[in-house]
């Protein structure tokens, strides 16, 4: 079942809880810390009692995260970067529901890839507000993930002329893709050592491809490779962005810095070539290559993993329990 169900499991129970708890942390409040708990019930449910009680699990939690957001829109305000972020938190309880209700794997697999790119996207914007951007930049932004959400909303809502929505969502991802790229500070940084270099690059890939996952969807829907578009968008970037992030956000979940290691990048790089394998094994028709591929998504994670503990420096006496 776990590999029937592997996407749902990506998405809402692994990312949902990484997200919400990240949510919860920075806003300090107890009732937030009952987003990242449904989420992650959410697996030993499906695996324990079925779909159902899966799907009410994430549903409550995308309902909480979406909550989450409301709260901080009503005591300060909604700003552009709040209202992509407060979209893509929308798709989450919206792919449940469409999961629950209609069953379309199109519908689920479109909200499932909105949720975490306006997530991603609206955050990239908001590290960005501090930097004076042209009116047609700031504009493009909006218009493009709006786009992407309101493609999500319509895919969901109505699988059955859902069609000319999956193009929609791909315009938007490519044009959020390009923005990203042009617009992004940290991606200047790309020739930078340290963790800064690590970020830019990690970013930049990433930001590749989700554009190329929307110029194969475009230019040849329905094609052997199109179909793996899904996969460059939650593995390419996606998991770019985690490896990319993971040396900002550590520190402030275990309160330590981690040192940096030219090693941390090859887990993007072996996750990058992984992809063209099952790129190339979706075209040829090679299950034995997509075997392959599976396999080093798996291993590039697992290696990232286990790089980033070795790069943590041991606990401080004070922090250690007594």
């Amino acid at each position: 079942m776990a590999t029937a169900f592997h996407g749902a499991l990506m998405v809402w129970a692994c990312f949902g809880t990484l997200i919400a708890l990240e949510r919860a942390v920075a806003l300090k409040h107890p009732a937030t810390w009952c987003v990242p708990l449904l989420a992650g019930l959410g697996a030993p449910l499906l695996l324990a009692a079925g779909p159902a009680a899966a799907a009410w699990a994430w549903g409550l939690a995308g309902c909480g995260f979406v909550a989450m957001y409301l709260g901080v829109g009503s005591r300060h305000g909604v700003s552009p970067h709040l209202a992509v972020e407060a979209a893509g938190a929308c798709c989450w309880p919206l792919g449940v529901w469409a999961w629950a209700w209609h069953g379309d794997a199109g519908a689920v697999s479109q909200a499932g890839m909105a949720f975490l790119v306006l997530t991603i996207a609206g955050e990239r914007r908001e590290l960005a507000q501090f930097v004076r951007l042209p009116a047609a930049a700031r504009l493009g932004f909006l218009l493009a993930a709006g786009l992407a959400f309101a493609a999500t909303v319509w895919r969901c809502v109505l699988p059955a002329r859902g069609a000319p929505a999956g193009l929609l969502w791909w315009m938007g991802s490519a044009a959020l893709a390009l923005w990203l790229l042009r617009f992004d500070l940290v991606l200047r940084a790309w020739r930078d050592g340290g963790w800064r270099g690590h970020t830019a690059r990690c970013l930049g890939l990433g930001c590749l491809w989700l554009l190329a996952a929307s110029v194969l969807s475009l230019a040849a829907p329905g094609s052997p490779a199109a179909t793996a578009a899904p996969h460059l968008v939650l593995l390419g970037f996606v998991f770019s962005m985690v490896f990319g992030h993971a040396p900002i956000v550590l520190p402030a979940l275990a309160r330590r810095q981690p040192r940096h290691t030219p090693r941390a990048t090859w887990p993007l790089w072996i996750m990058g070539a992984s992809l063209v394998v099952r790129l190339a094994g979706q075209q040829l028709g090679e299950p034995r290559w997509l075997q392959a591929a599976g396999v080093a998504h798996a291993a590039a994670i697992l290696l990232f993993a286990v790089v980033m503990a070795a790069a943590m420096p041991p606990r401080p006496p004070s922090l250690r329990p007594r």
